[in-house]
């Protein structure tokens, strides 16, 4: 009876690992065209290239490979299938849109005194924006969480601000551990004029990976990450 047993299940093991080394292989063939993609979605001016090697250059195409080469060097290795595989590895592989939206939500789930703050307007229009419907959900976990509103100086930022305090949370949380994910979703990000505050505040967060569940429910409608 046992060894029957064991025989129905292994179908279904052998699919579930199919379909997980068909997922990785996807991962690993999104990355390529992201990875490449690399040289127009970031400030080149972080590759530190002299001009005067540029200016030297005889035309556009051997400037773009240059280019291409620092960002490679800088970028450092690809990354493992696995890595791509867990929610903020995905996250990279998204267009620079999807990605500020998730970073953003993830701040705000992680803190959710700041949509119960005083926010001022033009603010709540940016984060409006920049959530779409994934707000409404968010409002309403502010409501039930058992948390102080954020210091107005920071209910008064924009949603900039909480896309590099979402990115910022991942980093602490070891979320990229492979350096050349975590360079690439720090060169898509905006440069950001931080405003003043108290910054202990902002440590007062939900854990990571709780706030990280909850925003890929939201977002992607999936319960594991």
């Amino acid at each position: 009876m046992f060894a029957e047993t064991a025989t129905e299940t292994e179908p279904a093991s052998d699919s579930a690992l199919r379909e997980q080394a068909h997922g990785l292989a996807q991962a690993l063939l999104a990355f390529s065209p992201q990875a490449d993609a690399l040289p127009t979605r970031m400030n080149l001016q972080r590759l530190a290239i002299p001009q005067d090697l540029l200016d030297a250059l005889p035309d556009n195409a051997t400037r773009e490979r240059v280019i291409r080469l620092y960002v490679r060097r800088w970028r450092g290795s690809d990354p493992p299938a696995e890595a791509l595989a867990t929610a903020p590895g995905r996250w990279v592989l998204l267009p620079v849109a999807a990605l500020e939206l998730r970073l953003c939500a993830l701040a705000l789930a992680r803190r959710p005194g700041v949509l119960r703050s005083c926010v001022a307007r033009q603010p709540r229009n940016e984060l409006a924006a920049l959530l779409g419907p994934v707000l409404v959900p968010l409002k309403e976990l502010s409501l039930q969480a058992a948390s102080r509103p954020i210091d107005s100086a920071f209910a008064n930022a924009g949603a900039g601000f909480w896309v590099q305090v979402g990115y910022l949370d991942a980093v602490a949380a070891g979320a990229w551990r492979h350096p050349s994910l975590q360079r690439m979703v720090r060169a898509t990000l905006p440069p950001l004029r931080w405003p003043r505050g108290p910054w202990h505040s902002l440590k007062k967060a939900r854990p990571f990976a709780e706030a990280l569940v909850t925003v890929v429910a939201l977002v992607e409608g999936e319960a594991s990450c």
